[in-house]
């Protein structure tokens, strides 16, 4: 709860239902914990270095003097600092109900050095949430996040009230993949439209009931949660002022499982986007610790009991499993390609921007299961790796080696050599940002002894080859065409168009075909990137880990229950959010109009008026009775859509 003196002193700004982001954020709960935490921490170091330089000041006089006589002085020195540091955040940590340590950092009446050690401190914080935060404000009814919905964002309730429950498909205008009526499939062969984008605009009159559209500030409303609940789900969970939600979903980019609505008149909300999350759980053991708790808790037993390997374990072993696993975050943000053609820069650049997870040749002495993000599998070539394989969400490695090592102790090898310890056959590295799931071999071959009537039969052992055959598979053209999709991250694509140049003629029949079933506009583009003899096109990739979809205020954006990535246009405000956040440049804003070809206006932020946009993409022709409508069109079989994971596929289909 937020000390109302203090809030009064600091003065915290909510003028015309705006606040500021500012410091008086790190009032609120969680925040007070984190500060409380990271000075506990900060404290234990500072007294640490303080006996540290206590005992060398104690050796310098004996061994240095009279030679390191400034170093003696600027040592005191140094002490002194240290333990003045020490008083002020030992102050801090005893009296933290108070919020000296936010007076200080405001500089409301405290002294110098304590401003400055304030500063020193709680910025990282500060800037965390100034980078990765935003105030919003939501009217009564409101929806803030979405069942179903990949999770880009956390939620911390500043003020107001909401609830979380299940609602209905209809209530979030979420569309089933239904093929069109067969009059509209006519008329869409027969009396194509003349105009390019055109729109029926009646069809928004509903849409525009429940959507306040303020640019990316824009959300949905469900005017009547009792009509709009989900019949047989669980009643509606309240929320109050200072609950923070979405965090575990946002940190593992998984979908929501309930929808969150407004209930009070007005709640104001902290939106934190999930790279901020992750900075925070850097910033903070505890709040990690917390979060992965929550994960340990609600979401690992049951990504445990999809394991083939663990199928037929309990429930009880499947939580210890659970309890015992550690979690560990690898790799950046950032989104980084490898495009350097030569092998040292390369190698360089692998190594640089993909942290190691396993190395090859190591002691395989646990198991990994990839909890968000992806990663490399590669194999030792010459002075270089060879790309074999690459793991998703989901994904495991390291079960073979470590059951190879469990069923060599059941042996009771009387003597064990270094030899026959078991070792990782690859390298691992992370592909961008990597969140495992680590469980150590010796928990998995306890269970598994506890467990041997259910324990799977052994895991298939590769063919042995011969060393020139093995040869020409870390050659193999497989591999090629993974370096290429790892490095320019083309691995999140599910339905990626591939072109066969070779194939081609540019004939531009796959894209008449796809302008003849959206609105006259075709949602790809014939170019991109280039390798050896294919193409890959601009063109959603249906991605497995969407990006787009983060941020959507309405919800506009989502993944249908085929997989496949859709826009619904009667609320999409075109605000752009999607396209901005699609790294692959595959969402293209578009002016629309009307049954008349009229252009279609609606009022900006501002209240000037402005041309309506609407995000448009491949939707791989949900509706349509045959589909996708381009690669049924290319006479020469040179387009196809392609899951990325089925390398060897593609292999076959390039030859």
């Amino acid at each position: 709860m937020i000390d109302p003196a203090m809030a009064e002193d600091l003065t915290i700004s909510q003028s015309h239902s705006t606040w500021q982001l500012d410091a008086t954020l790190l009032v609120f709960e969680p925040f007070r914990t984190m500060v409380s935490h990271h000075l506990q921490q900060r404290l234990r170091k500072l007294q640490g270095r303080y006996q540290r330089n206590l005992i060398k000041l104690g050796r310098l006089p004996r061994v240095q003097l009279p030679l390191q006589l400034q170093a003696v002085t600027e040592l005191i020195h140094s002490l002194n600092s240290l333990w003045q540091d020490i008083q002020l955040v030992s102050h801090w940590v005893k009296n933290d109900s108070a919020n000296e340590w936010l007076a200080a950092f405001l500089g409301k009446d405290t002294t110098e050095a304590a401003h400055q050690l304030a500063q020193k401190e709680l910025q990282p914080l500060l800037s965390i949430l100034l980078h990765h935060a935003t105030i919003r404000t939501m009217e009564k009814t409101a929806v803030v996040v979405r069942q179903s919905e990949h999770a880009g964002n956390a939620y911390l309730l500043l003020a107001g009230q909401a609830c979380a429950l299940q609602v209905k498909e209809k209530a979030l205008f979420r569309q089933r993949p239904e093929q069109h009526p067969w009059y509209q499939r006519l008329k869409q062969n027969l009396l194509p439209s003349q105009w390019v984008e055109r729109r029926d605009t009646r069809r928004y009159d509903a849409a525009q009931q429940v959507t306040v559209a303020q640019g990316r500030d824009s959300y949905l409303r469900i005017p009547d949660l009792t009509e709009a609940h989900q019949p047989g789900t669980p009643e509606p969970k309240l929320l109050e002022t200072g609950e923070l939600f979405g965090a575990v979903a946002a940190l593992q980019h998984s979908p929501h499982y309930r929808t969150i609505v407004v209930t009070s008149e007005q709640a104001i909300l902290l939106e934190i986007r999930w790279q901020g999350v992750r900075q925070l759980a850097r910033f903070d053991r505890g709040f990690r610790q917390f979060l992965d708790e929550q994960y340990r808790r609600h979401r690992l037993p049951a990504l445990l009991q999809q394991q083939p390997i663990l199928l037929g374990l309990n429930k009880s072993q499947l939580e210890h499993l659970a309890t015992v696993a550690e979690l560990d975050s690898y790799g950046a943000m950032d989104w980084k390609s490898v495009s350097d053609q030569n092998s040292d820069q390369r190698k360089s650049r692998i190594e640089q921007s993909e942290p190691l997870i396993i190395k090859e040749g190591d002691y395989a002495n646990a198991v990994i299961f990839i909890r968000a993000g992806y990663a490399r599998k590669s194999k030792a070539y010459g002075h270089s790796e060879r790309a074999l394989d690459y793991l998703r969400q989901g994904d495991s490695y390291g079960f073979q080696e470590v059951l190879g090592g469990i069923q060599l102790r059941s042996q009771q090898v009387s003597e064990l050599s270094e030899a026959h310890l078991p070792r990782y056959s690859c390298t691992i590295r992370a592909v961008g940002y990597t969140d495992i799931i680590r469980i150590p071999a010796r928990e998995l071959e306890k269970v598994l002894a506890a467990n041997k009537a259910s324990t799977p039969p052994e895991a298939p052992q590769p063919a042995a080859l011969p060393p020139s055959q093995q040869h020409e598979l870390l050659v193999h053209e497989a591999s090629d065409l993974l370096e290429f999709f790892i490095d320019q991250r083309f691995i999140y694509g599910t339905q990626t168009m591939l072109i066969n140049l070779d194939r081609c003629t540019g004939c531009d029949d796959c894209v008449r075909a796809c302008a003849s079933v959206h609105d006259q506009n075709p949602r790809f583009i014939r170019h991109g990137h280039q390798h050896g003899g294919f193409m890959v096109a601009n063109a959603c990739m249906q991605c497995s880990d969407p990006l787009c979809l983060d941020g959507c205020p309405t919800g506009a954006i989502y993944m249908n229950n085929a997989g496949t990535v859709v826009i619904n246009d009667d609320i999409c405000v075109g605000c752009s959010t999607c396209a901005d956040n699609c790294p692959f440049d595959n969402i293209q804003m578009v002016k629309i109009v009307d049954e008349h070809g009229k252009p279609v206006h609606a009022n900006d932020h501002q209240g000037k008026l402005v041309p309506q946009l609407k995000a448009t993409k491949c939707d791989m022709c949900t509706g349509q009775l045959n589909r996708p409508a381009c690669e049924l069109a290319c006479p020469h079989d040179a387009l196809r859509r392609v899951d990325i994971h089925q390398v060897e596929k593609i292999r076959d289909w390039l030859a």
